[in-house]
């Protein structure tokens, strides 16, 4: 599917991780999209785009402050992926929600949605670097909930997957790479109180940053 200027625009806005484009997505989406879904000579891969919209309409509310509109944009996506049967595009998804799940404090919905994302990734595809962010997701879950061990375990099979093989091209996926990884494996190691690991995991974010030459991820 080609996608009009603006659009590519908006995806790069994703990317960069602002709400620039957010009123442009959403009306997209209400205008164009919407009305394909219910027209019977559309394919599945409608719904697949409209998932995919929809979850990056819910990380430009979110990076505005509009977290229980985000949290909106990211229930509605989820079941929008099931039904295109894209189930690598719903384990990206279930991610997302699982990482607004953090942070507005319900770290038992976090830990489902890790698991639900595992569920889905393990039907598609081999994408370690979406593999590894859901195990991560499910650490910092773990860790916020004091359940040292299984934290501690997740982790390391983020670490483990994260680039142990080439990846599955898909359009949709969220970049996670090693300074994403040693950024929330910081937070895992704070949230166990281990604070001179959390350090070292900060060193290592910035340390990956700078080779990456980038940092931001959603």
């Amino acid at each position: 599917m080609t996608w009009p200027p603006w659009i590519r625009s908006a995806i790069a806005d994703r990317q960069a991780g602002g709400g620039r484009l957010y009123g442009a997505v959403v009306r997209h989406l209400h205008n164009h999209v919407g009305p394909r879904l219910v027209d019977a000579r559309s394919g599945l891969q409608i719904f697949a785009a409209a998932a995919a919209f929809t979850e990056m309409a819910g990380w430009m509310a979110h990076d505005t402050g509009h977290d229980g509109l985000a949290q909106q944009h990211f229930d509605r996506a989820l079941p929008l992926a099931r039904t295109s049967g894209d189930l690598t595009l719903a384990a990206n998804i279930a991610a997302s929600s699982s990482h607004l799940a953090l942070q507005t404090g319900d770290p038992v919905q976090a830990a489902h949605l890790a698991r639900t994302g595992l569920e889905n990734v393990a039907h598609g595809p081999r994408i370690p670097s979406l593999t590894a962010r859901l195990h991560t997701m499910h650490a910092r879950a773990l860790a916020v909930t004091q359940q040292h061990d299984p934290a501690v375990r997740a982790l390391d099979t983020a670490h483990t997957v994260l680039g142990t093989s080439v990846e599955a091209e898909h359009p949709w996926i969220s970049p996670f790479d090693a300074a994403a990884l040693a950024s929330e494996a910081a937070l895992v190691m704070r949230d166990l109180e281990r604070y001179d690991e959390a350090l070292t995991m900060r060193s290592r974010q910035s340390v990956s940053g700078r080779r990456a030459g980038h940092g931001h991820w959603h």
